[in-house]
């Protein structure tokens, strides 16, 4: 996008300084020349996109459950990066596992342990806390450590046993639709961008032509 943004800045200067000189035929390719490239930028960064969008359809829903079985210990111990990541994720998007709630069922290797807030009695968590609904003024998940410090911060307190006020979507289809709308985006200013450059390329046309006109009369 920095690339694009240069081309469109030095498409500019140049059009700035067609418009004051004589030379109309040599400003004129130049200027079509610095087009081409930021249409071919463009191009590139379409196919980009539409490149990873296939490979994270086709790719990320086995890495993440395969990472979620190997690699998450829940969300107390902070020395195992990729865990860290996975309750991260679901505590901001608000989504639990890959394919949801069912993931943690059959996965023991997590650290299931909570403690009552009520009774300060130990029990054992069927969700990993992250999965649950926090307050809007809890701080980053990455500070908290231990059952205690969750549970003043949960919409329901009880929730890593209860599963009330959980999140229940999974990871993987809240991120592929943040990732369709991003693309579409991405696609709309991309089209957008390209009219314009037809635009552009029409009026220098014109304008080139017209120029040269008049100063063939002159």
């Amino acid at each position: 996008m920095l690339a694009y943004g240069l081309c469109l800045y030095f498409v500019s200067i140049i059009g700035i300084a067609a418009a004051f000189t004589t030379r109309v035929t040599a400003c004129f390719f130049t200027y079509i020349s610095v087009l081409s490239i930021a249409v071919i930028l463009q191009v590139v960064a379409i196919a980009l996109v539409a490149v990873y969008n296939t490979m994270f359809e086709k790719n990320a829903e086995k890495f993440w459950t395969a990472t979620l079985k190997s690699v998450y210990i829940g969300p107390y111990d902070r020395q195992e990066t990729a865990s860290k990541v996975w309750d991260s994720t679901q505590a901001w998007i608000g989504c639990c596992g890959v394919h949801g709630q069912k993931d943690f069922k059959h996965h023991n290797g997590w650290d299931r342990s909570w403690v009552d807030p009520k009774t300060s009695r130990k029990t054992t968590a069927n969700l990993p806390v992250t999965c649950c609904r926090m307050k809007s003024s809890a701080p980053d998940i990455t500070a908290l450590i231990t059952p205690q410090a969750f549970a003043d911060h949960l919409v329901r307190s009880d929730c890593p046993v209860s599963k009330l006020k959980s999140s229940r979507e999974g990871c993987f289809k809240k991120l592929s639709v943040l990732f369709g709308k991003f693309f579409k985006v991405f696609i709309g200013f991309a089209v957008v961008n390209m009219l314009c450059v037809i635009i552009a390329f029409v009026a220098a046309f014109i304008i080139m032509v017209r120029k040269r006109k008049l100063v063939g009369f002159m």
